[in-house]
């Protein structure tokens, strides 16, 4: 079980202007697993509260692990009204050298499920190389689409990142 509280910065603009906390518990079966998450934060224009789910699947002889994850959230504004929200991803990490990990997965986001054409669906592959315990060279990959099947807009982008830990 990990639970946390987070309080806005007061010092600059922060893009998460809500307090509040957040809990997440998981218990595990072998080689699987399954989760439980919830958050809540407030802000002065509105409350957000999320809850969801997990499931983690290791295949040993593969060295595969398959993850599935689902939560829906509810965004009630001070100024009235409210939105629901439902995010989605199944992913599949493959350890296929030493230090060397391929991660594909699809995910879902609809920004408000009573509007029709708002969600959006997005396909990402990631190559992970961790040189040594401390450096990991990344290369990220998205394409995405805006209502899938009814003629949004899709975009997509390459990043390569150099990550560094302490």
């Amino acid at each position: 079980v990990h639970a946390t509280a987070f309080v806005h910065d007061p010092l600059q603009d922060p893009i998460e202007r809500g307090d509040g906390g957040a809990v997440y518990a998981e218990k595990r079966f072998s080689h699987t697993s399954f989760g439980v998450e919830g958050r809540y934060a407030k802000s002065p224009d509105d409350g957000r509260l999320a809850g969801g789910v997990t499931a983690k699947q290791w295949i040993a002889p593969a060295n595969l692990l398959l993850e599935a994850e689902a939560q829906i959230l509810r965004q009630t504004f001070d100024a009235g009204g409210h939105r629901a929200q439902i995010v989605s991803q199944l992913l599949a990490t493959w350890f296929f050298h030493d230090g060397f990990m391929l991660d594909v997965g699809v995910s879902q986001f609809d920004e408000d499920h009573a509007l029709a054409n708002t969600d959006l669906e997005a396909l990402d592959a990631n190559v992970h190389w961790f040189a040594t315990p401390h450096w990991e060279l990344l290369f990220t990959n998205r394409i995405q689409t805006i209502s899938l099947g009814s003629g949004g807009a899709s975009s997509g982008y390459s990043l390569v990142q150099i990550h560094y830990w302490l």
